[in-house]
């Protein structure tokens, strides 16, 4: 055969092995399909015969099986269980649809309660249309005899130990037959005691049996059984027996209570003690000893004689208080051999401190309450004992400043009282820290050695001298005469000063100084010196303790000062005026000088001299001048080119002593314009923001010349806001302009310029310019505060935050807008109304949020800048914080519970495979079935071609 051959008949082999599987049926051997429709089988009935048996009796159970389904069922199994035990199982025949079939069983019945349990098709060979109604169980009880104990009892009721003790036991038949005997058998602490006989006892019969038995101490178990050896068959075997707890009565002495005087001891104290015996148990005690101790050791021994149950005695004992603390323990023990129903509870054990003292410093008071400094005061220091018991003799010791000022004796001091120490000392400062000490070297024992110290802060109210006033006579000097000035000084704080120092300066030159007594608080003294008065305006200034030796409240308010001006004529130059303007070159000026006695006294003669471009022009006399009084003089002068300057002054030598000599001088230039404000208005007055306000400028020629075109600048914030041409201003001449300006929120200020460009050369240069402050009022919106009602909200949760905003401008809002935004998303928006200053106002905004950790809430007023304010950059306010998870870090479902009951049965197969995809089996077999054909093909021709 061609290898070509060989090799693809090789290949269709290969092919048809692996493609098998895919092409033939699928075979669930290992699997039950669930039928939709077909058979039900179920346990229709199950019956017993007899109903109630006897213990051996044969019982046949009839159980119907019948199938409620559509199909026929096919061959199955029913098994059987008795009290969940498996017992048999039994072959089922085919079941038509609606009919049924009957199996028996038979079993030896047992005494007691038991199910009987019927399973159909327990294998799952049937694929049944409900595979949960297969089983049912029937329950039955045998007939017989059932013997318990029915009780146990004793007399006497309370026999005391070693007396003698009758037991009755009842037994009972608590079945449904006779039982033919009933011995009863009974145990003492597990230990036979015997056994009675007993007759046939009917149902529901009780009979008796009764054992005598001498008691012993102590509490004993009594166990009776019935029918131990189990000769009589029962319904239930295992409820023949009852155990009681049975005790013989026994005295039970114990201390009742411990009692000591006196209550509260002082060390050393002689301290008697009360014990009380008591006899709770149910026999009289015979002769006891309690014995007593102190810290563990032996102290005394007392004796109680017997007691009756319910009885008490006492005994006592005495003791001399120790300091610390003390373990009081009595013991009482029953005399003889006699034991007690209870050993544990015979003794009581207490801890008694003796009471210690406790010294405190209960206060440190002074008089007198108000001391200035200097004054001498006595310091009080009160000494309590606050502790429970009395102290020895104490030491007090008094520091002031950390240094002792001496120390006192105290007497002992009973508990609960106190005792004082005085100590005397003078003020010399105005703050001092006061410490008291008791008991300094812990010398006096004490309950608590860390509180016998007390500091406090003594502060007088400090002084506070001020010079109240100066005075000075004569009221008004002349210049020459002497001045006497008299200073007062107050001191107005609220103790005594100490000594101090007043120093005096005229125009900051230091004149003397003087020394001031001690001054009491409110009080007032006075210190004087002298002086000549001299020309001109003087500053007089008194400083009180310039030397800073007072501690005063105010150390800023301690001088002075006050004006001068002695009395005397004062010559001015009021003005210098010409005969008119723009003069022509060669034209006679005549220039009019006007001096004025500007001073409060009449001016001797004096001259006037005249000095034109610094070139004297000579002088002329002036007679005497009353106080306001004007002079004028005169002097012509031919005009050169240029422009020159006209200088006036009078008394030039001071030959008049005036009160001012800096003012006797005065300059024009001629000829020259001069360009002035002679006022700025505006309108409105008080303007708002926003408001257009008109400014007026009225601008004149004072100059002596007209001057040439100029501008008017106006300057807002020295800014540049405008500025206005204006036309030649011949001079004397006024010219009117207006600006406008549009009012904006804060403090401005506005100035006018006239030849704010400098195209005139004027005589005057330094009076061009006007300026005017204005503050206009504005609103300033902000957010106040952000809260909500709880730190980290939880998710999901819907959260209501506040917003507090407030107006702190000072004009009113108008209406506005809030707007939310969280995690930089927005929200909503809200309108706001109208704010008056310093007004506030809440809103509030909810929203859930979803997603656990940080978030921010930011809130904006005025978004949309709707309101002038005084501040915009303070109209948003943002806050943080943290959602937190609330569910459980696992949502998975809760396990299934597990089986609550075992059953001993086999399990049930299950009846629904597992679905199967079969698609990528499908797929290979195309594949294969595919490429099968093509080798077939290619095998065909090659054996054509042969």
């Amino acid at each position: 055969m061609p290898k070509g051959v060989l090799s693809i008949i090789t290949l269709l082999i290969i092919i048809l092995v692996f493609s098998c599987p895919l092409f033939g049926p699928v075979n669930h051997t290992d699997k039950v399909v669930r039928a939709e429709s077909g058979p039900d089988l179920t346990i229709e009935t199950i019956t017993s015969s007899p109903e109630t048996p006897s213990p051996g009796d044969d019982v046949t159970f009839t159980i119907t099986i019948s199938n409620r389904g559509t199909a026929i069922s096919g061959q199955c199994y029913v098994a059987y269980y008795i009290d969940d035990d498996y017992v048999a199982e039994d072959y089922v025949s085919a079941i038509a649809p609606y009919t049924s079939a009957e199996h028996t069983l038979t079993w030896t019945a047992e005494a007691g309660i038991h199910t009987f349990t019927a399973v159909a098709d327990y294998k799952k060979q049937v694929s049944e249309s409900d595979e949960y109604n297969n089983e049912k169980t029937y329950s039955l009880s045998t007939v017989g005899p059932d013997l318990i104990i029915d009780s146990i009892t004793w007399s006497p009721s309370g026999p005391p130990v070693g007396s003698t003790v009758i037991f009755t036991v009842s037994v009972k038949n608590q079945g449904t037959d006779v039982a033919v005997s009933s011995h009863v058998h009974l145990y003492v602490e597990d230990i036979p005691h015997g056994f009675k006989e007993g007759e046939r006892i009917y149902p529901g019969e009780t009979q008796t049996r009764t054992f005598s038995w001498f008691t012993k101490a102590g509490p004993h178990e009594i166990k009776a059984i019935v029918d131990k050896d189990g000769s009589v068959p029962e319904i239930d075997e295992d409820n023949n027996e009852m155990t009681v707890v049975f005790s013989a009565l026994l005295p039970d002495l114990i201390i009742e209570d411990i009692s000591w005087s006196p209550e509260a001891p002082s060390i050393l104290d002689n301290v008697n003690f009360t014990v009380f015996v008591t006899n709770q148990g149910g026999a009289t005690s015979g002769l006891s000893s309690v014995d007593f101790y102190i810290n563990d050791t032996l102290s005394d021994t007392g004796l109680i004689d017997g007691l009756e149950p319910g009885a008490s005695g006492n005994a006592t004992f005495s003791w001399l208080a120790k300091e610390g603390t003390n373990v009081i323990k009595a013991v009482v023990t029953s005399g003889g051999a006699l034991t007690e129903s209870d050993e544990t509870n015979n003794e009581k054990t207490f801890t008694l401190s003796p009471g210690l003292s406790d010294l405190v410093i209960d206060s440190i008071t002074w008089t007198p309450a108000e001391p200035s400094v200097r004054d001498n005061i006595t310091f009080t220091v009160k000494v309590k004992n606050q502790g429970s018991g009395d102290s020895d003799d104490s030491r007090v010791i008094l520091y002031i400043d950390g240094t002792s000022t001496g120390n006192k004796m105290l007497e002992p001091i009973d508990a609960g009282e106190n005792k004082q120490a005085t100590f005397t000392w003078r003020v010399e400062e105005v703050s001092h820290q006061i410490k008291a000490v008791v008991d300094p070297q812990d010398a006096v024992p004490e309950s608590e050695e860390s509180n016998n110290e007390k500091t406090v802060t003594f502060s007088i109210a400090p002084p506070d001298l001020i010079v109240e006033q100066i005075n000075w006579a004569p009221t008004e000097p002349a210049i020459g005469d002497k001045v006497t000035f008299t200073v007062t000084v107050k001191n107005q704080g609220a103790s005594g000063s100490d000594y101090a120092y007043l120093a005096y300066f005229i125009d900051d030159e230091h004149v003397s100084s003087g020394h001031l007594d001690p001054i009491s608080a409110n009080a007032t003294d006075n210190l004087t010196f002298n002086w000549t008065a001299i020309p001109g305006e003087h500053a007089i200034r008194a400083f009180i303790d310039f030397t800073e030796i007072v501690t005063e409240s105010d150390e800023a308010n301690n001088e002075k000062v006050s004006t001068l001006i002695p009395i005397g004529p004062d010559l001015i130059i009021k003005s210098i005026d010409w005969s008119h303007n723009d003069p022509d070159i060669g034209e006679t000026i005549t220039f009019t000088v006007n001096v004025k006695n500007d001073g409060s006294s009449r001016a001797g003669g004096s001259l006037l001299h005249v000095y034109i471009d610094n070139s004297p022009m000579g002088y002329q006399d002036i007679p005497a001048i009353e106080p306001g009084t004007t002079v004028s003089r005169t002097l012509d002068w031919k005009l050169e080119e240029g422009l020159h300057t006209i200088e006036a002054v009078v008394d030039d030598s001071n030959l008049v002593v005036e009160i001012s000599e800096k003012n006797n001088e005065s300059l024009i230039v001629y000829p020259a314009p001069d360009l002035a404000f002679e006022a700025v208005t505006w309108s409105p007055i008080n303007p708002l923001p926003g408001d257009k306000v008109t400014l007026t400028a009225y601008v004149k020629n004072k100059g002596s010349r007209g001057a040439g075109n100029f501008q008017i600048y106006l300057y807002v914030d020295d800014e540049v806001m405008n500025y206005q041409e204006v036309p030649p201003l011949d001079a004397g001449a006024q010219i009117t302009k207006d600006f406008e300006w549009d009012a904006a929120i804060g403090p401005h200020t506005i100035t006018l310029f006239t030849d704010g460009a400098d195209a005139i050369v004027e005589g005057i240069e330094n009076n061009n310019s006007e300026t005017i402050a204005f503050s206009i009022p504005g609103p300033d919106l902000i957010i106040e505060s952000i809260n909500w009602p709880f730190g980290e909200p939880p998710t999901g949760d819907e959260v209501a935050f506040t917003v507090t905003i407030s107006n702190q401008g000072d004009a009113s809002s108008g209406n506005s807008s809030v707007s939310y935004y969280i995690d930089g998303e927005y929200l909503a928006s809200v309108q706001l109304s109208t704010l008056e200053p310093n007004a506030k106002t809440e809103e509030s905004f909810s929203t859930s949020i979803s997603q656990v950790g940080p978030h921010t809430i930011r809130v904006v007023i005025d978004e949309g800048n709707q309101v002038l304010e005084s501040d915009e950059g303070n109209n948003e306010e943002a806050v943080s914080f943290s959602t937190e998870n609330v569910n459980s870090p696992s949502e998975s479902a809760p396990e299934p519970a597990p089986e609550n009951k075992p059953r001993s049965r086999p399990a049930p197969i299950s009846l629904t495979p597992e679905e199967e995809d079969h698609k990528t089996e499908i797929l290979f077999g195309i594949v294969l079935a595919i490429f099968g054909g093509i080798l077939l093909f290619s095998l065909f021709q090659v054996v054509r071609k042969k």
